[in-house]
């Protein structure tokens, strides 16, 4: 990076290391870029009016940049929102008093189009404070005023005909720079956002295709110990055991199937994602499925000194139905958890 390049993006970044996020980085960059590139683009206007020796326009030049350059302090220091308000007010004032002075035939209403076309950057940067609003109320009303109550020559004598025609032209050449350069930033802040979308996405993507991955390593690891403890409790079923052992098998095996289609159905992210997941319409005791979610749960009440009461002695619980069995004993299991 060559010296001109080091001192231009020193200039432009006067302020940055004070900014609390990158928005608010970006917003003091392009302040910066403004102050500067209008500052310079005024700069052969002012050299004009004091060849010819139009004093007003003069003082309102040396205003104008006088202005800017204490914005661009302000800005430096991190002060981003009182620059960029002097900046527009001072603008506008100076751009009707102009307008007042010379009148219109030097073309000072023209540099309004640069001017209202700050806004759609301050709207792309997220600055949607109050103030832009007033701002931009405050443009409309200058704008205004210039065109409609200025008269084509300014109260001031001492501008020739000649000299306004040449004023015009640098008025407008002015003009169509800043309109061009603002909107060629316009352009970039919309590609950087589009940019920043894309790499959200792309990290999004990137982030599910590895949970994805995580799912799929796991299910070995929670499938087969799993397996294990299911094969495990039919053989101790198998086995002589005491009586009141065969409903603890029974509620071990129950619950540990459970388990393994609960970690069967969670592997199964991408259908989740999808909304694919389908009820199971499978015929089981409704019962004995009751019995299950009772046993699971009748220790933690007892600990808890809670009343929880299974009426076995219900003929009525006794028959088959079909339904997700799977299914309802998570929605059971969730409500006796909260309760």
């Amino acid at each position: 990076m060559t010296k001109g390049s080091q001192l231009i993006k020193f200039l432009f970044e006067s302020g940055v290391f004070k900014a609390q996020s990158e928005e608010d980085k970006q917003k003091i960059i392009y302040l910066n870029q403004g102050i500067i590139i209008g500052t310079i683009m005024f700069i052969p206007n002012l050299v004009f009016e004091a060849i010819i020796g139009f004093l007003p326009a003069t003082i309102l030049n040396l205003v104008f940049i006088t202005s800017a350059i204490i914005c661009y302090i302000i800005n430096g220091q991190g002060r981003y929102n009182i620059a960029r308000n002097i900046t527009f007010i001072v603008l506008n004032l100076i751009l009707l008093t102009a307008c007042f002075t010379e009148g219109t035939q030097t073309g000072n209403y023209l540099i309004y189009s640069s001017l209202i076309l700050l806004f759609p950057i301050l709207v792309k940067l997220k600055d949607k404070n109050s103030q832009v609003g007033f701002l931009f109320g405050f443009t409309i009303l200058c704008l205004i005023l210039s065109v409609s109550l200025c008269p084509k020559v300014g109260y001031l004598p001492g501008l020739h005909e000649a000299d306004a025609a040449l004023m015009f032209k640098g008025n407008f050449m002015v003009s169509f720079g800043l309109t061009t350069i603002l909107a060629y930033i316009i352009y970039l802040i919309t590609q950087n956002r589009e940019t920043e979308l894309i790499k959200a996405k792309e990290i999004a993507e990137e982030s599910a295709k590895v949970k994805l991955q995580f799912l799929s390593n796991m299910s070995h690891e929670l499938r087969t110990p799993l397996n294990g403890i299911i094969g495990t409790t039919n053989l101790l079923k198998l086995d002589e055991h005491l009586p009141q052992q065969t409903e603890q098998f029974e509620l071990l095996n129950y619950s540990s199937k459970h388990m393994l289609h609960l970690v069967n159905d969670l592997l199964d992210f991408s259908k989740m994602e999808s909304g694919k997941i389908e009820l199971a319409n499978r015929p089981f005791n409704f019962k004995k499925f009751i019995e299950n979610i009772y046993n699971s749960f009748a220790a933690q009440f007892e600990q808890k000194n809670l009343f929880f009461k299974l009426l076995h002695n219900d003929v009525n619980l006794d028959f088959f139905i079909s339904s997700d069995d799977i299914r309802l004993s998570q929605i059971l299991n969730n409500l006796l958890s909260n309760a």
